[in-house]
């Protein structure tokens, strides 16, 4: 049993909206009797009809007037570029769900539309490279500065570059991982300067000093009176 993702914010789509009742029905039954590749082979308009509950559609050019995206490939055959754009976004030798759609796109002759249609959908990946992002980072290190007041941005900066070197990870969004980074060396200085200093007020020429463990009672030394706290 084959799935499909399916769109949740579709109901709030306009050309969605505007479709009648059985029309979304069919949209609903193209997307589930396709192929993974989109294509509808030998579609039976009077099968869709009686399994939706009506005999509006019987002619498959009704398919392309309510769906102007879908192409026909022949008589009785169809493809949804659509479709695949949105299961698979941009299809991709490496990955291996993937090979059997590009291997069924590439038989029938439409790779080609679908690299044009992917295109068109603006989906092609805009976000600069490691080395861009990294280089953006650092140009405008006095501004994360500003941002992460007590951490010591450029080094640390320094060592998450050290870290991708050794560790060969890359990340999508390089921003929100220093950011992430940069969050944790704050806590981390946090934690390190979570201690308490004493004072006596009695004894104003005594000198303060900071413990990491807080007492509720501390004697003054000089005074013998009990020494008050706050942490720093």
């Amino acid at each position: 049993m084959s799935k499909r993702f399916m769109d949740t914010e579709i109901w709030n789509k306009r050309w969605f909206r505007v479709l009648e009742l059985e029309e979304k029905l069919l949209f609903f039954w193209l997307i589930s009797k396709c192929d993974n590749a989109g294509v509808l082979a030998d579609l039976d308009l009077e099968l869709a009809g009686f399994q939706i509950g009506t005999n509006k559609f019987l002619e498959p050019n009704q398919i392309l007037d309510i769906f102007p995206d879908v192409v026909q490939i022949d008589d009785s055959t169809y493809w949804l570029p659509q479709f695949v754009i949105f299961q698979y976004n941009e299809l991709k030798e490496q990955c291996k769900p993937h090979l059997s759609v590009i291997q069924k796109l590439k038989e029938r002759g439409l790779y080609g539309q679908y690299e044009q249609y992917f295109t068109k959908s603006n989906k092609v990946s805009k976000r600069p490279s490691q080395s861009e992002q990294l280089e953006d980072i650092e140009t405008n290190i006095s501004e994360w500065q500003k941002d992460y007041k007590g951490v010591d941005v450029l080094g640390e900066f320094k060592s998450l570059k050290d870290w991708l070197k050794s560790s060969g990870k890359r990340k999508h969004d390089y921003k929100a991982f220093f950011r992430n980074w940069l969050k944790n060396a704050g806590a981390n200085k946090k934690e390190d300067i979570n201690k308490y200093k004493y004072y006596c007020k009695d004894c104003s020429d005594v000198p303060s000093f900071i413990d990491e463990t807080p007492q509720l009672y501390k004697m003054c030394n000089k005074c013998n009176q009990q020494m008050s706290y706050k942490r720093i």
